[in-house]
């Protein structure tokens, strides 16, 4: 690895042990809003746990969301990747509406003589 990624991911590391270490207590987390003191359905974990699955499920929330919103880009990247390959074929191009042969026009009307 790197040393910017050492010199990065060591405090980082450090944190989140020391953070485990300081909630070890364990909590509930209830997912029920309307009944408090008897939830339907309830979890109890410790706060480190809890804290921890929230910031990875945040950064896989995030990753998707990047992910999703960068599918215009590469779709242009692909047809363009395919475009420069028949380009450098040599190959006709596919016949499109964007580059179909123009349709042939009625000849103008003559000019009549005085």
């Amino acid at each position: 690895m790197r040393l910017t990624t050492w010199i990065v991911l060591a405090p980082a590391l450090v944190a989140g042990v020391a953070l485990a270490v300081a909630n070890r207590t364990p909590v509930v987390v209830g997912f029920d809003p309307f009944n408090h003191d008897a939830p339907l359905l309830a979890v109890q974990a410790p706060l480190f746990l809890v804290m921890f699955v929230c910031v990875l499920t945040g950064i896989l929330l995030g990753g998707v969301v990047s992910w999703l919103a960068g599918a215009p880009q590469r779709r242009q990247a692909r047809l363009h990747a395919r475009e420069l390959k028949r380009l450098q074929a040599g190959m006709p191009a596919p016949a499109t509406p964007a580059n179909a042969a123009p349709s042939p026009q009625a000849p103008a009307p003559r000019a009549q003589p005085v």
